[in-house]
């Protein structure tokens, strides 16, 4: 079985879910390359597949 953890944003409100292992994944990855090179390539990979999904246009 898959265990999640959240990513909470500031105001509490659930971002993302990820497995446990891309959760450990990650933190290898940290541990080698640090968190801000990791966490900087996270967002781009997430914004980049978000561009692809057609969403609302915000007014």
């Amino acid at each position: 079985m898959v265990q999640f953890a959240e990513t909470k944003a500031i105001n509490d409100q659930l971002v993302i879910r990820f497995g446990q292992d891309v959760i450990e994944y990650v933190r290898k990855a940290q541990q080698i390359y640090g968190e801000d090179v990791v966490n900087q390539r996270i967002n781009n990979v997430v914004r980049e597949i978000l561009l692809l999904l057609p969403l609302p246009e915000e007014e």
